[in-house]
């Protein structure tokens, strides 16, 4: 895996867990509303297998939540870690900012008062110095 993509993992990580939280509002929303029809009618036969389903899926997606936020603590501590086990402090504050903080090229030339090219440079050196030194030192363990 190539240093730009293994960085990348925080940002997709973050995304699915978002996604997921987004499914467990719509599913909590639509039980709200199948219970308040239903409040005071009588049902009978699969009303309640219904609710008692959905009640079922919230429960599952809520311990997928919390495990892949764990996960994602995980590996978001562990690449941190690894970027800041770099030797050149503008590589490290570089690859920090762009992939764990997930600012712009724009953002952060703006923040380490470099021009915008000398950021993208800059940064591609930071991607072939983590390949070498950290990805590398990591496959040899």
């Amino acid at each position: 895996m190539n240093a730009k993509r293994y960085l990348q993992r925080i940002e997709k990580y973050g995304c699915c867990i978002e996604q997921k939280k987004q499914q467990l509002k719509e599913l909590s929303e639509k039980m709200l509303s199948v219970s308040a029809i239903n409040a005071g009618e009588k049902v009978s036969g699969g009303g309640m297998f219904d609710f008692s389903e959905n009640v079922l899926r919230k429960i599952e997606l809520e311990n997928e939540i919390n495990a892949d936020i764990v996960r994602f603590e995980r590996l978001k501590n562990d690449i941190v870690d690894q970027i800041q086990s770099m030797d050149n402090a503008v590589y490290i504050s570089i690859l920090f900012k762009r992939y764990v903080e997930g600012k712009t090229f724009e953002a952060i030339s703006e923040e380490i008062h470099y021009e915008l090219g000398s950021v993208y440079n800059k940064h591609g050196k930071a991607l072939m110095a983590f390949s070498r030194y950290v990805l590398r030192s990591d496959e040899e363990k």
